[in-house]
């Protein structure tokens, strides 16, 4: 029984909703309409995210469409996202050390599934109720982008200030490109600021490409080993960064 809508955004619109079965309150998302291959596509990958259980990876209980309109069925979440706890001044070192590994260790099991998320950000990064945080909309980006019949030569996916420079320049990105997004993500909990401040579009993606970041311990108090994984995150080689998810959260 849907309740009321909680927010809507690139991927579609978020609705409170409580399963009858159990009487318990569920999140349902509902994407874009979609083709017959691609709700055929949508039914395949939404069985892959559900079998993902890591309790740093928001939980699919379900996935079904309506009159072509494809949903996932999930837990819903109630504290929020990174991007509100966000502040200027940076947060602490071991709250924010410690939201990201547990991240990490979601987005591990996730790579190990197969499922590459494409479009990490502070935003993608969700709390429950107990603040423990959950990567959401894993696998998401790709599947919305083609509905929407974006997935054409040239057309990026993911949100340009955390896209990994070898997407910019067409490749079709991989874990490593998680692994960077994941990267901007901690140096911007950690500065206060993301590691590029250009405000123009085509300046932010050509300095992605060709622009090193400044260290982090030049703007923020870190030691010098939480600096030194930030910027092999940030690697503009893909074979520079840490070699997955799981050995970054090392």
């Amino acid at each position: 029984r849907l309740s009321h809508q909680l927010g809507a955004g690139a991927c579609g619109a978020v609705w409170l909703a409580t399963a009858l079965t159990h009487a318990r309150p569920v999140a349902l998302k509902f994407l874009l309409p979609a083709s017959p291959e691609l709700l055929a596509r949508f039914r395949r990958e939404g069985q892959v995210l559900a079998r993902v259980r890591h309790p740093n990876v928001l939980t699919i209980f379900d996935c079904d469409d309506m009159d072509g309109r494809p949903f996932l069925v999930m837990e819903h979440l109630s504290g929020g996202s990174l991007r509100t706890k966000l502040s200027p001044r940076g947060l602490p070192l071991e709250r924010s050390l410690g939201w990201m590994a547990a991240c990490l260790e979601g987005l591990a099991a996730c790579h190990d599934a197969g499922i590459v998320h494409r479009d990490l950000k502070p935003d993608n990064i969700m709390f429950g109720a107990d603040e423990s945080p959950r990567l959401v909309d894993m696998g998401l980006a790709a599947m919305t982008a083609e509905a929407r019949s974006l997935t054409r030569t040239g057309m990026l996916i993911g949100t340009p200030r955390y896209i990994p420079p070898e997407v910019i320049v067409g490749d079709p990105g991989g874990p490593p490109g998680d692994v960077f997004a994941m990267g901007v993500t901690l140096f911007e909990m950690l500065a206060g600021r993301p590691p590029l401040t250009e405000t123009s579009l085509s300046k932010l993606l050509q300095a992605q490409v060709t622009d090193m970041p400044p260290r982090l311990d030049t703007l923020v108090k870190v030691p010098r080993e939480v600096a030194d994984c930030v910027a092999r995150a940030l690697a503009k080689l893909p074979a520079a960064r840490p070699a997955s998810a799981r050995a970054f959260a090392a």
